[in-house]
């Protein structure tokens, strides 16, 4: 299922049968980027860094598209 927050400028991708964030895709005007949540995924990776808190509510929307832009992958499709 596909969800959007505040802004509504990103496509939120929760699981339709648990509800677990899967990931997420933006579309801008460079293209589509997206991000995945590593940790839901089953057995999970090795070696991943720790999580660390993050505050981004005082972005405006051209600011948090240029953050991913930045950090997230190239992606393509709906």
């Amino acid at each position: 299922m596909r969800y959007r927050f505040g802004q509504g400028i990103t496509d939120f991708l929760i699981c339709n049968q648990c509800g677990v964030y899967m990931g997420a895709q933006i579309q801008t005007p460079r293209g589509g980027f997206g991000i995945i949540n590593v940790n839901a995924l089953q057995p999970a990776p090795a070696g991943l860094a720790p999580a660390v808190p993050m505050e981004y509510g005082a972005e405006s929307k051209e600011q948090r598209m240029g953050r991913r832009e930045q950090r997230w992958s190239r992606a393509s499709g709906p």
